[in-house]
């Protein structure tokens, strides 16, 4: 049989190539031909950035690290990359928020990774090809720039947030955060130029975030520190100790810490129940602020009493901090007129838990305090009275009553 043996060679080779170029076809990303295609790229309301594809994206753990993000030249972290309820929708979240900054050029560049398990992709494998788009310039105009306080910022007192002043800003204010908890109506006040936070928003020393929200503006953002006790201005070498009353009231005592000499506090006249002046203390119970509707002068020297719009419960935890006004006649002085100083908060405690340094508080008001008196100059050694008769009259009557059978009655005329 006769064989042709000169195609074989041809036929071996042919047959080598389209296996060489299937085996090829097989290791090309599938991107080259048949990849997800970016549409589109926006700033989103929340300040991050969202990627619009021509179909659903799958986003594997770790696919951040083949994101640059460049605002303004300067490179912007990607913290994370995830799906969205959009299909074909996926959303790079910034370290940095767009809507808190004023920026001109946003590119955002895709650089696939060498490793495939990172690499975006379809639901059929074919992965996101390599590409860099300019996002439009933010058409959100740019809000005024915050001016923390530095003169009032101590804990108690009520803090301005300043800026050059732009009523179509203002007017447009929607909402304020401070470290992320948005502030109700009763909180803030804004007027021109300024926003007063109130001081019982700030609970402790420290650095708080302050956010304003404007409909059509970038977020204006600011850092606020918060001073604690050490750096208020107290008169020095007095400490108060503030007290909860019987009756659901707090006292403040004002003491010498070296115990030398009593102290008198004088309360501005006919200022007692004025909301200027009673506003200038803050107490919270149970972490919620408590109306002060009366501060008055009681029996001892150094000591004042707030009477609260809601008498404070058993067992419910108290703080009192004072915040000197501007206005000068409203302030507490001392008798060698020298004003008391704004302090932090201090905890209330029930007067029985008081060591021995602190006096019993007298809650009478001015005109009650000769009745006050009579009762705490009664001696410790004296017998108590009850219904006008010695108590031990009355012991040795029950006794007389219980010799006799009971048939001895006692009546007062």
């Amino acid at each position: 049989m006769w064989i042709n043996r000169s195609r074989r060679p041809k036929t071996a080779v042919l047959t080598a190539l389209l296996c060489m170029f299937f085996m090829f076809g097989i290791m090309l990303p599938a991107e080259a031909a048949d990849g997800p295609r970016l549409l589109a790229a926006e700033v989103t309301t929340q300040g991050d950035i969202s990627l619009t594809f021509d179909r659903k994206i799958v986003v594997p753990e770790g696919a951040k690290s083949q994101f640059i993000v460049t605002v303004d030249g300067e490179e912007v972290a990607v913290n994370k990359v995830e799906t969205t309820n959009t299909v074909g929708k996926i959303k790079l979240e910034l370290d940095t928020k767009l809507n808190e900054v004023a920026w001109k050029t946003l590119t955002v560049e895709y650089i696939q990774s060498d490793n495939p398990n990172l690499r975006l992709k379809d639901s059929t494998d074919n992965y996101v090809a390599n590409f860099s788009i300019k996002v439009p310039y933010s058409a959100l105009s740019e809000a005024p720039t915050l001016i923390a306080d530095t003169d009032n910022n101590t804990l108690g007192q009520a803090v301005d947030i300043t800026f050059a002043d732009d009523p179509n800003w203002r007017e447009a204010i929607k909402n304020i955060k401070v470290n992320d908890q948005n502030l109700s109506d009763g909180q803030y006040t804004i007027s021109e130029g300024k926003i007063n936070i109130a001081a019982s928003v700030f609970t402790e020393a420290g650095e708080y975030t302050i956010v304003v929200k404007a409909d059509g503006y970038q977020d204006a953002k600011v850092k606020q520190v918060i001073k604690g006790s050490e750096e208020t201005e107290q008169q020095e070498g007095v400490k108060v100790i503030a007290e909860i009353t019987t009756d659901g009231s707090v006292s403040l005592n004002f003491i010498k810490k070296d115990g030398a000499g009593e102290l008198t506090i004088i309360v501005p006249e006919g200022k007692s129940k004025d909301p200027q002046f009673t506003s200038q203390f803050t107490v919270m119970v149970d972490g919620k602020e408590v109306d002060v509707v009366q501060v008055s002068k009681v029996k001892k020297a150094g000591k004042i009493k707030l009477t609260l719009a809601s008498p404070i419960q058993e067992g419910q935890e108290v703080k009192v901090a004072y915040s000197r006004a501007d206005d000068e006649s409203l302030w507490l002085r001392f008798d060698n007129e020298e004003a008391v100083g704004s302090f932090d908060f201090i905890a209330a405690v029930p007067k029985e838990q008081n060591g021995p340094e602190t006096e019993q508080p007298i809650t009478q008001d001015p005109e009650n305090a000769d009745e006050g008196a009579k009762a705490d100059n009664d001696s410790d050694t004296k017998l108590p009275k009850t219904g006008g008769l010695p108590l031990g009259l009355l012991w040795g009557l029950g006794i007389l009553i219980a010799a006799t059978g009971g048939f001895l009655v006692v009546k007062n005329k």
